[in-house]
């Protein structure tokens, strides 16, 4: 059983639930290779918002995914720890699907567009000469 203090929030998980990702940071942390910071009790301490770990925790234990009132910050979370199945579910949640998914596309075509405005008016400026 693994300790944790996480911002000032503790829980208690198996070494497998934090493992359960292998390229997510917590896998790496948790390793057996880096040393990890500890509280004066002796938990693994991690700098981070508790609120939002133990949603963390509750994915990498059930897939269990978040209130659609704290997706866009556990998501945040997820992006930090490297969690990255539960970031791509998140994005595609009907709560910020719009924000991350929509937006994306949407930059993407105002690149292209922004590329094509050049062109036709690089064209425009050589066929006025």
């Amino acid at each position: 059983v693994i300790n944790l203090n996480v911002g000032g929030k503790f829980f208690a998980t198996r070494l497998s639930t934090l493992r359960k990702y292998p390229d997510s940071m917590l896998a790496v942390m948790f390793s057996g290779r880096h040393d990890v910071d500890k509280d004066a009790e002796g938990n693994f301490f991690i700098d981070r918002d508790g609120q939002y770990f133990s949603h963390i925790l509750s994915f990498l234990r059930h897939e269990d995914l978040p209130p659609a009132t704290v997706a866009e910050n556990v998501m945040k979370e997820a992006m930090f720890y490297g969690i990255y199945a539960l970031e791509d579910i998140l994005k595609s949640s009907p709560a910020l699907f719009a924000e991350y998914v929509v937006r994306d596309n949407i930059r993407q075509k105002l690149d292209s567009y922004e590329d094509i405005k050049r062109r036709i008016t690089g064209l425009a400026k050589q066929q006025a000469l």
